[in-house]
């Protein structure tokens, strides 16, 4: 790359080095025909301002991860190849990942010294540019610059500096030259959406008609992203890991929904929701996917990777524009106040490149994951793979910057709520909102609005589906028809001084996961058992900057440590937890995720189960064993607090009872089924009992479970805990439920004899039923099944 040390040049980054934005209320850019005209219209960075706690999260994250990241790491020193220099790792997406999150940090808490840090990014991309359009490093990989121009994008909106428009034409017209010689590959292929996404960006500020045309060959050359998600093909590519990489599937699945507004397609519309229900196969508690790199079904023992988290939130966040969903809102919430604070340490200094339900310590091991870092369940600076270190930082400013948006009939709507303050220019009125709360820690959240002048328009609440009798007043007085799970409009005309005050009650309730398991939410909060966290420092990372001494400002590889019995199972009504859990509410800290001053704790009822250990790397805790077991252990009380406020955590607890009834929970071993040429294969570490069935390898391989029994007739969950070491070429399946045939894939796990889980919801009779695998494509093998009852509607 050569930068352009020119008098001019130097003379432009002087000028712009302090941009601050001069202008407080901005205009919504909406879409331009022939567009689609979506619901909300994105509010240009630096509308809305983070107050309270989440504002608490910006504020460390400037003192933390980000303030001190060039000091850390070597691919965001002054070598750095999008600098101009030669840095190894440097020329690629790690310093422009690292821009993307800190660009919406400078800009929303207007810190001088963080936008002069950007801005120095900045004149170095801008200066990059050649005479041909295109721009950056060496190398000639599209994907790095995808994220480039998403950093472009954002500083455009809050400096508005005039190189950006010209120089993101120029260079989309050498992408529309070029592409047909050189069509995307690899990463860029499948995160094509974000491409695609800042071309549209561009032609509603420019309305350039070349812009949809390149909007359209791109969509054209990448993987067919829609119909993955509509149809469940993560798994049908093969050698070809891209569909089924885990960070791939949670940034392409908002590329339909982005490409609709130009598509017009019904198709694209509807991919987001249908992908939610195909990924639901994996989908963990707090509403991620798990993947370890790879989507890595339901078990307890796989993780979530922290890419994945930061990239399904923004997401999460545009398809909620773009659809006007509000269930998608709730997800979003649902990420950003669990996995988002469960994957980082509490002062955001340290990540977690990989974060587990249940997790009862951190350390190196052997983990079972198909990509295995060995320190990749390690608070620390460079836990795992490099990527997350740099793609962490937008998770809270993207946040932040997308929690409100412009209406398409002229008002404006909550996207998520939290702490903030939004200022935006509506029908010529300068309109300021003040959002006064805890949430989510509690249940209400105040409005207070101030406008230059009186103002008739709209303004969207998005009622969350959980949400008990939710109410909103204006005034004073109530709103007619507030409904959960909907948007309500308030359209009136606003003045300084109105307030309008939303109530969200928030129940108890129970969730059923992996071997009958039970999770415990409240509101948009999932609960896990406190942990007494030892803390112990295994590495001190080298300072990449001479003198300045990482460890002593808290940079360090940690291993963490339980020091308190965490093998507990739940004594609870799964229909009405409230009978056996308590609500404990205290003062509001500046952090809520720090695990001592937290603001909300559960005390629930349980008793410990002696069986219940670790698995075989003596790190991760073993699976739940399934529920309901009946138990004349002490009744306990234990304490829950919020998943995001500690780092180790049980989260997927056991049921126990006092008097056991058959639910039709149970767990049925492979090796005790009637087989028919395949093999027991024993001293298995990693196989529940030490035994498993492997060699079903022929047509007529049959593994028939004839005493499956469950009480009542209906439908049923049934959890299958399988191998395939076949790389990543997933294996067909079939499974024969009472004469009925159904098609399982299974996935690539880390090799043979190391279990995955997968379910599938299949009719039983009442009494006893049989439920046959047998092979058809490539190879499979099986350690055990759990039959159990679907959650109950409301529950």
């Amino acid at each position: 790359m050569q930068i352009n040390q020119s008098q001019a040049s130097f003379d432009n980054f002087i000028a712009s080095a302090f941009v601050i934005p001069d202008k407080t209320f901005k205009e919504p850019v909406a879409n331009k025909n022939p567009l689609v005209e979506t619901p909300f219209t994105p509010l240009p960075l630096g509308s809305i301002e983070a107050k309270g706690w989440l504002l608490k999260q910006l504020e460390l994250q400037r003192d933390g991860a980000t303030g001190y990241a060039e000091d850390l790491y070597s691919e965001l020193g002054t070598d750095a190849a999008w600098l101009g220099g030669t840095a190894p790792e440097s020329d690629w997406e790690r310093p422009v990942y690292y821009l993307k999150g800190l660009i919406p940090l400078a800009y929303t808490l207007k810190d001088k010294d963080l936008i002069a840090t950007s801005q120095k990014w900045i004149n170095a991309i801008l200066e990059s540019q050649r005479e041909d359009g295109f721009f950056g490093p060496a190398n000639d990989d599209w994907w790095p610059r995808m994220v480039a121009l998403y950093a472009l994008k954002d500083y455009y909106e809050a400096s508005g500096d005039e190189r950006v428009l010209p120089f993101m034409t120029n260079y989309f017209k050498y992408q529309a030259t070029h592409l047909p010689t050189q069509p995307l590959k690899e990463w860029g292929k499948m995160r094509v959406g974000d491409n695609i996404d800042t071309v549209l960006w561009l032609y509603n500020h420019t309305g350039d008609e070349f812009l949809l045309d390149l909007s359209d060959l791109l969509a054209g050359q990448g993987y067919p992203i829609a119909d993955l998600f509509n149809n469940n093909k993560f798994q049908d590519f093969g050698d070809d890991f891209h569909p089924t990489h885990t960070v791939n599937v949670n940034e392409a699945i908002k590329m339909p929904a982005i490409y609709y507004q130009r598509s017009h397609s019904k198709n694209d519309r509807d991919a987001f929701q249908a992908g939610v229900k195909n990924l639901s196969n994996h989908t963990q508690i707090t509403g991620m996917p798990s993947g370890t790199e790879m989507l890595a079904g339901i078990s307890s023992t796989q993780g979530v990777e922290l890419c994945a988290i930061t990239e399904r939130m923004q997401s999460n966040e545009e398809a909620a524009m773009i659809l006007g969903d509000p269930h998608i809102g709730d997800a979003l919430e649902k990420i950003a106040f669990n996995s988002l604070p469960g994957a980082m340490d509490k002062q955001i200094k340290n990540h977690q490149y990989y974060s587990l339900t249940n997790q009862v310590e951190s350390n190196y091991a052997d983990h079972g994951f198909k990509q295995n870092h060995s320190n990749g369940m390690m608070p620390s600076p460079t836990s795992g793979f490099a990527c997350c270190r740099f793609n962490m930082h937008m998770g809270w400013p993207y946040l932040v910057k997308n929690m409100w948006a412009a209406s398409a009939d002229g008002g404006i709507g909550v996207i998520a709520y939290g702490p903030s303050k939004v200022s935006v220019m509506l029908k010529d009125a300068n309109v300021t909102i003040n959002e006064t709360t805890n949430y989510p820690f509690e249940d209400q959240i105040k409005f207070d609005i101030t406008a230059s002048k009186k103002v008739q328009f709209p303004l969207k609440l998005r009622i969350p589906a959980w949400s008990v009798n939710p109410t909103v007043t204006v005034n004073g007085e109530p709103v007619k028809a507030v409904k959960a799970g909907e948007y309500v409009s308030i359209d009136r005309k606003w003045k300084s001084g109105d307030e309008m005050v939303l109530q969200m009650p928030m129940k108890l309730k129970t969730t059923t996961w992996v071997n009958n398991s039970i999770g415990i939410e409240r509101g948009p909060l999932v609960y896990s058992l406190q942990m007494n966290e030892s803390w112990q420092v295994e590495n001190k990372p080298i300072a990449e900057v001479p003198g300045f001494n990482a460890s002593a400002l808290g940079f360090n590889e940690y291993s963490v440590k339980a020091e308190n019995p965490w093998n507990y199972g739940l004594l609870i009504d799964r229909q009405h937890p409230e009978k056996s859990i308590d609500v404990i509410t205290g003062p509001m800290p500046e952090n809520p995720f720090e695990q001592e001053t937290t603001p909300v704790k559960l005390v629930a009822k349980a008793k410990k189960i002696s069986t219940w250990g670790k698995s075989a790397n003596n790190v991760e805790a073993a699976e739940p064993p399934v529920g309901p077991i009946l138990s004349t252990e002490p009744t306990e009380n234990i304490e829950l607090i919020p998943y995001g406020a500690q780092n180790l955590r049980i989260t997927y607890f056991p049921e126990v009872t006092e008097s056991l009834a058959d639910t039709g929970a149970a767990k049925y071993e492979a090796e005790q089924a009637d087989i028919f040429r395949a093999e027991v294969r024993t001293n298995a570490a990693h196989a529940s009992g030490r035994s498993y069935l492997g060699g079903i390898d022929f047509a007529e391989s049959y593994v028939k479970f004839n005493q499956v029994v469950v009480p009542k007739a209906g439908n049923y969950n049934v959890d299958i805990w399988f191998a395939n070491g076949n790389g990543y070429n997933a294996s067909t399946g079939k499974m024969i439920v009472n004469g009925e045939v159904h098609s399982l894939k299974y996935q690539g796990t880390h090799g043979w004899g190391r279990f995955m889980a997968t379910k599938i919801e299949v009719p039983l009779n009442k009494g006893t039923n049989t439920i046959m695998f047998m092979k058809d494509q490539g190879f499979y093998e099986l350690d055990y099944i759990v039959v159990r009852p679907l959650q109950k509607k409301g529950s």
